[in-house]
C-alpha cells in the first residue's frame, strides 16, 4: 500500500454571515497569501488540503459556504458528514457576531452529533472594530457552565 494513499478525507465546513472573510481564510490557509478582492461564495465551494504528519499523508476538505440570507436554507445540507465547523464572524460587523448563535443552532440541528466547532473573529486588523474582545469573552462566558462538585458551586448538581 502506498504511503500516499488517503482512505478518509474529513470535511471541515466554514459558516458565517456574508462578508466575514470565510473565503479569505480558506485561500490564505491554502496559498499563504491574502487576496483582498474575493467575491461572495454562491452555494458552496470546496478545496482539499494536505500535509504530512509522522510520515502519513493527512488530507482534508475545506467547505466554504455562502453566508447570504438567500442561501441559509441550503447551507445545512453541507453540515452532514462534517467533522468540524469554523463559525466565522467579523470583528467589524456586530450583526455577524449576533448571528453566531443562529449558525451554531443550525449546525447542532443538522450536523452529526459529534461535530466540533471553533468560533473565529476575523478582521482584527481593521481600525474600527465594532465587536470588542470583551463582547466575545462575555458571549463565551455566558455559554459555559462553571461548576465544582467539591465546592458545590452553582448549587444544582449536574446529574439528577
Amino acid at each position: 500500500m502506498s504511503k500516499n494513499k488517503v482512505n478518509y478525507i474529513p470535511r471541515i465546513i466554514f459558516v458565517g454571515d456574508s462578508g466575514v472573510g470565510k473565503t479569505s481564510i480558506i485561500n490564505y490557509a491554502k496559498t499563504g497569501k491574502y487576496e483582498a478582492n474575493s467575491v461572495p461564495t454562491i452555494g458552496a465551494g470546496t478545496t482539499t488540503m494536505s500535509y504530512r504528519s509522522n510520515g502519513k499523508l493527512i488530507e482534508y476538505q475545506l467547505w466554504d459556504t455562502a453566508g447570504q440570507e438567500i442561501y441559509r436554507n441550503i447551507v445545512p445540507i453541507y453540515f452532514r458528514g462534517a467533522v468540524g465547523a469554523i463559525i466565522t464572524f467579523s470583528m467589524t460587523d456586530p450583526t455577524s457576531f449576533q448571528n453566531i448563535q443562529e449558525w451554531i443552532d443550525s449546525l447542532v440541528a443538522h450536523a452529526d452529533p459529534d461535530v466540533k466547532y471553533l468560533l473565529v473573529g476575523n478582521k482584527i486588523d481593521v481600525h474600527e472594530l465594532k465587536v470588542s474582545e470583551e463582547d466575545v469573552k462575555n458571549w463565551a462566558e455566558s455559554r459555559i457552565l462553571k461548576c465544582s462538585l467539591l465546592l458545590q458551586l452553582r448549587g444544582n448538581p449536574l446529574i439528577y
